[in-house]
């Protein structure tokens, strides 16, 4: 027998066209998305940053998992939320990696100084993991019981592909992402 097991076999065709399918619309994107006017500026179409934005990739998104114009009204109102509960918290955190820079490149670095900094840092990405977790907990009971299915399809995917592919903490979406709100 082999080492990945017969049920994952039988899945790996399905976790292929969902991987290929992630890999054009990557909800990660469309949930650490900011436009440039802000968060109420966030369009269905393509929108504040022409093709590709936030407004294109929610439609994307919205494609996807089959969502009614009123879930895609209500999905955006949750990113404005998430949006603009994450914008001053990434604020805070490129200020701290400054300092935490400045001080690293002192003559001697203060090494409490920089401790306390990075602590303060880690606080800060808890904050934001607590507002995805409160974002996809919302966003999960809009969906019906064949979306959450392919939700959860898409999320197992992105974690499967690794945090390159946006997968979950430590990837490309969510708090403590490279694209995340934690960057």
């Amino acid at each position: 027998m082999n080492t990945l097991g017969s049920r994952t076999l039988r899945r790996l065709p399905v976790l292929a066209l969902a991987a290929a399918l992630l890999l054009l619309i990557s909800p990660a994107s469309v949930l650490r998305a900011q436009p440039p006017g802000g968060p109420g500026a966030m369009g269905a179409g393509d929108g504040p940053g022409g093709p590709g934005g936030p407004g294109f990739l929610l439609r994307r998104v919205a494609r996807a998992l089959d969502l009614s114009d009123a879930q895609v009204e209500q999905s955006k109102a949750l990113l404005e939320t998430f949006a603009s509960t994450v914008q001053p918290l990434r604020e805070q955190a490129q200020t701290l990696r400054g300092e935490i820079e400045d001080l690293l490149a002192a003559d001697t670095p203060d090494a409490a100084a920089i401790g306390q900094r990075v602590i303060e840092g880690h606080s800060l990405r808890e904050q934001m993991r607590a507002a995805w977790d409160d974002f996809e907990t919302a966003f999960e009971a809009l969906l019906t019981p064949a979306q959450k299915e392919r939700w959860e399809l898409l999320k197992d995917v992105r974690a499967f592909l690794g945090p390159r592919h946006g997968g979950p903490r430590g990837g490309g979406m969510g708090p403590g992402g490279q694209g995340g709100p934690g960057a």
